[in-house]
């Protein structure tokens, strides 16, 4: 399911983590808020949004919504795009 979503990004966040192969390979992930930042979530982007995204700005993300082998559930960043103010 692909779901389209404004988010302020709150923070961007990038970690090393050695895979199942024994490389060394970067993770990137930006938390975000809505409402106010009620809502806040940490979501896993890829390299070229990490470069694109900056704190404290709103974007238009496309999302899409994924599960994995064993049942559970995450979200993974397609597209993203600097939301227009508003007014």
């Amino acid at each position: 399911m692909r779901l389209q979503t404004n988010v302020l990004v709150l923070n961007k966040k990038e970690s090393q983590y050695t895979g199942r192969d024994g490389q060394i390979k970067q993770a990137y992930r930006i938390t975000i808020g809505q409402d106010d930042n009620s809502v806040i979530a940490e979501l896993p982007i890829n390299a070229d949004i990490y470069q694109a995204i900056e704190k404290n700005k709103s974007y238009d993300l496309v999302c899409e919504y994924r599960s994995t082998r064993n049942g559970g559930n995450y979200m993974v960043v397609l597209s993203s795009k600097l939301a227009k103010p508003l007014l």
